[in-house]
């Protein structure tokens, strides 16, 4: 599993790839340097607000493949003007530091500046003719999604925010306005006295004064005194107005908030030189105030079985659509009606490389319902299926975890075109939650013949094309007339490739006569002598 987590945990996350292309600037070329430990990875979510998948480069600590239960404290990294997401240099101090114990595990992100935007609302970039919300999409957009596609803890206490020159201009913007962050801290931040802004703050403005001095921070923190005064704000200045920055912290001391302002003329300005000279202070600031998250929720390492791919003779199923690039990078669930309440996220192509029982099947949901009221769904996410039937939380490495109290749940689980089967009573989950493996008869599940029995394991009945929850061969509200009409409705020999919710057995065609064709396990799967006879999905 740790190998996978290396190899494949560098599933783009929040990307709807069908929606929009992933484009400079918003994000930018270059790969990832993997540091000592931990796995590096870019990623992205999609911006509603910019109709556009934007990048970010992420750091997961090397225990969080293998601890599901645990959460981890969030910092954000900001680059300096002309730098982008890809940028090499930003974790390796922290990393160093978590190696020696001297800061907390954490998740470190590195945010895209979408050209030189500056992490403020409305502004001009230089590599886009689009306006960028910066402070917006990460308040509202990019904090939301990173809560729900890693685990990091989700209150104040739990995030820090650190920026270098421009970027340390967006850290003390975003936590002044946002409160959102236990501790900001500012490499040599652009922060300059109304007036006295630098050509490229201003350019971000669109060179209008009275936005420029809306944006600049000594209009801001008057707006946001409380703020101040409930976040540890951390200042370093050596070339980036000195001068500028002793007033701003001549007005924090005013207004009795807690921060540091440290004068460090004469170092090089460059993110690795200030690190060099006050790397104490530095961790100090941030780790005095940040809160590691207490281990949260409940996980659920889970195995199931689908029919339809199944190889009778290793019991495995196979994985054609990953091996041949259709299995799509965004859920089907949504599209179906069946919408997670984890929020919806996807995967890169890196998925595609895995081999052996790693390799991805196909997309499942899993739900928790109500131990007293099975009908009643109380979380859902989707999820990836291996061939050997292991469920994967959507990075590709982790089990399945969610943001639930321990305690008992009835667990259900459903595919596209398979009927979805539930436990026979309610589970028992916790944050170390034991192995559930739905395709041994040992596990009651719910209902009358809920699951076909191959060589005595529990597989999902395929056939259910139209997902209404029955497997019909004829009538009215067939499975089998639409296999034909996906194949072009005429001519029975024709063959449909793709992604398809007619293709029964996931071996990326549909096929409506031959060998391996569609239409024939469902009419086995009614019984198999009566044409007529239908089967019911066992959920309440």
């Amino acid at each position: 599993m740790l190998n996978r987590a290396l190899v494949l945990a560098a599933a783009w996350l929040g990307v709807l790839v069908a929606r929009t292309q992933c484009i400079d600037p918003w994000c930018n070329p270059g790969g990832v340097l993997q540091e000592s430990e931990g796995t590096t990875l870019l990623a992205s979510y999609f911006s509603d607000i910019h109709d556009q998948n934007i990048q970010y480069k992420i750091y997961l600590p090397h225990d969080y493949a293998n601890e599901p239960g645990r959460y981890y404290p969030l910092v954000l990294l900001l680059p300096g003007y002309g730098s982008t997401e890809v940028y090499t240099d930003y974790f390796v101090q922290f990393v160093a530091r978590m190696a020696n114990g001297t800061f907390p595990r954490s998740v470190l992100v590195v945010l895209n500046p979408v050209g030189n935007a500056f992490w403020h609302d409305a502004s001009q970039s230089t590599g886009t003719g689009t306006q960028v919300q910066g402070y917006s999409t990460v308040v509202n957009e990019l904090i939301p999604h990173l809560e729900t596609a890693y685990r990091v803890g989700t209150q104040k206490a739990n995030r820090a925010i650190v920026g270098f020159s421009m970027g340390g201009y967006g850290a003390m913007n975003l936590a002044l306005r946002s409160n959102l962050f236990s501790s900001a801290t500012s490499f040599d931040g652009a922060i300059r006295v109304i007036g006295n802004e630098s050509p490229q703050f201003k350019f971000s403005c669109y060179n209008d004064v009275p936005q420029t001095t809306a944006h600049n921070l000594f209009t801001v923190l008057p707006q946001f005194t409380a703020h101040a005064q409930q976040t540890y704000l951390h200042l370093l200045v050596s070339t980036n107005g000195n001068a500028d920055q002793a007033q701003l912290h001549n007005q924090l001391t005013g207004i009795g908030a807690a921060h540091r302002f440290e004068d460090i003329s004469g170092t090089p300005h460059a993110w690795a030189e200030f690190f060099a000279a006050r790397t104490d202070s530095i961790f100090d600031g941030i780790t005095d105030h940040l809160v590691v998250p207490s281990p949260a929720g409940l996980t659920l390492p889970l195995r199931v079985l689908l029919q339809g791919p199944l190889d009778t003779a290793t019991m495995t199923m196979h994985a054609d659509l990953a091996g041949d690039s259709l299995l799509p990078l965004s859920e089907p669930y949504s599209a179906l009606g069946l919408s997670p309440t984890v929020a919806p996220i996807a995967v890169l192509p890196e998925v595609m490389y895995a081999t052996g029982d790693e390799a991805i099947t196909d997309w499942v949901l899993v739900e928790l319902r109500d131990p007293d009221d099975s009908a009643v769904v109380l979380a859902s996410q989707c999820a990836l299926l291996q061939r050997d039937g292991t469920v994967l939380a959507v990075d590709a490495a982790s089990t399945l975890g969610f943001a639930m109290p321990a305690g008992s749940y009835y667990v259900a689980v459903r595919h596209r075109n398979h009927l979805g089967i539930m436990t026979g009573a309610p589970v028992q989950l916790s944050s170390a939650s034991a192995l559930l493996d739905l395709s041994q008869p040992t596990v009651p599940l719910f209902g009358t013949e809920p699951a076909a029995i191959i060589n005595g394991r529990q597989c999902l009945w395929s056939g259910d094309v139209d997902h209404d929850g029955t497997l019909k061969y004829t009538g009215t509200g067939n499975d089998r007339d639409i296999i034909l009409s996906t194949i072009g409705g005429t001519l029975p020999s024709n063959v449909q490739a793709g992604y398809l919710n007619a293709d029964i057995n996931l071996d990326g065609v549909v096929k409506y006569t031959g060998a391996a064709n569609d239409r024939d396990p469902i009419l086995v799967n009614v019984g198999g002598n009566l044409p007529t006879a239908v089967r019911q999905a066992q959920l309440p």
